[in-house]
């Protein structure tokens, strides 16, 4: 009896073997892929895992790269070459961007046109792009900090996403809290790591979730189960109510604050700004920043614009870029806003900036035409502030 038990279990087990070979044949062959391209930090909440690599889906068609040093493309070395100029590109998805090529993300178009126009004599350069999906400015002065500055830059281009940026630096207005914050305490702002402490976040650093983590690089079956995990916890009630949420945050963001936590969102949007100004300055590097564009500040149709502003009870779909631009002004940054003129291009040309046909064109990040008008754009800055550049 003890015997055929034994010989019952080791059927069960070869065939859940078989089924799970079987399936990884399938998905290899389909070539079905759903990558884990982050994992948890302690310093920064989230950044890029190295080595991963996948295809990204959800808007475009990416092959998605990261090196060894937790970036999209080249490997740079953190020695800077002699007769080389470095310019350290921080953000978010828009800056990420891995819905399209590296090839053609704004920072590699920006590196291609300053190499041409020859704005920096014979010295070549190199353009770094450290940006994560997700992040605020509170994580991308922590990028600064932490592993921008070994790279030695002589610029610092800081690109700030509004529809998303100002709320995500609030752990009010913010709904992922397992990330860093900046909070006052009295009229100091002083850094909140207190995410580390969450269960959620001993969870997915502990051994075990990283070991998975690895696992998930190499098996197609793992990131399977993965993407249906997540599925499953997007309830429709959850995700209905996720959608509001986000909404407002995207709302919001075009109103000149209303209440408390709008207030502080921007004031310590606007200070981290400072902080970092100050901190690249005290390096001997340049600053500037660059407000990229939301899709619906970009959208060629007016008529879904005016729709939108009607909808949303909204007078300026540019408040946080006009907010920006005043800010950066009075505080001597050098500054290049872009919403505007890509709206005016968009307009003007008929052609959809933001947005993939297997995701709805319009809407969502950049395409190639956003990369590439946003990085001719960002280049032509530079190029005309060439006594500040010096």
């Amino acid at each position: 009896m003890l015997a055929k038990k034994n010989v019952n279990s080791i059927l069960v087990l070869l065939s859940v073997l078989l089924t799970f070979v079987l399936l990884e044949i399938f998905l290899q062959v389909t070539d079905f892929s759903y990558p884990s391209l982050y994992r948890l930090s302690e310093v920064v909440g989230i950044e890029h895992l190295p080595g991963a690599k996948g295809w990204y889906r959800k808007e475009g068609e990416q092959y998605i790269k990261i090196n060894r040093d937790g970036m999209r493309g080249s490997v740079f070395a953190r020695t800077k070459p002699p007769n080389t100029l470095r310019i350290a590109v921080l953000g978010d998805s828009m800056t990420e961007g891995s819905q399209v090529a590296v090839k053609n993300l704004f920072s590699s178009i920006l590196e291609n046109d300053l190499n041409k126009c020859n704005l920096f004599g014979e010295k070549k350069v190199e353009v770094i792009n450290f940006g994560v999906s997700d992040y605020g400015t509170a994580q991308e002065l922590i990028v600064l900090r932490e592993k921008v500055w070994p790279y030695d830059p002589d610029f610092v281009l800081l690109a700030i996403f509004t529809q998303n940026d100002i709320s995500n630096n609030s752990a009010a207005l913010e709904k992922q809290k397992m990330r860093p914050f900046f909070t006052y305490q009295g009229d100091e702002l002083l850094l909140d790591n207190s995410f580390r402490y969450l269960k959620e976040f001993k969870i997915k650093t502990s051994w075990a979730w990283r070991g998975l983590l690895f696992i998930s690089q190499y098996s197609r079956t793992i990131q399977l189960l993965n993407k249906t995990r997540l599925r499953l916890m997007e309830n429709e009630k959850s995700f209905i109510s996720l959608n509001a949420q986000m909404n407002q945050l995207r709302i919001g963001v075009y109103f000149k604050p209303k209440n408390k936590e709008w207030n502080e969102a921007w004031k310590i949007t606007e200070n981290l700004i400072i902080k970092m100004r100050d901190e690249t300055k005290q390096r001997g590097a340049k600053f500037m920043i660059a407000t990229l564009s939301n899709d619906i500040q970009a959208h060629p149709d007016l008529q879904v614009q005016q729709d939108f502003i009607k909808e949303n009870g909204l007078n300026d779909l540019f408040y946080p870029e006009s907010r920006l631009e005043e800010f950066a002004t009075k505080n001597k940054i050098s500054n290049v806003i872009l919403a505007p003129k890509l709206a005016e291009h968009a307009q003007r040309n008929g052609v959809f900036l933001h947005g993939f046909e297997n995701y709805g064109m319009g809407f969502g990040h950049w395409n190639e035409n956003g990369h590439r008008l946003a990085g001719h754009l960002i280049a032509e800055k530079f190029c005309a502030e060439v006594h500040w550049m010096k």
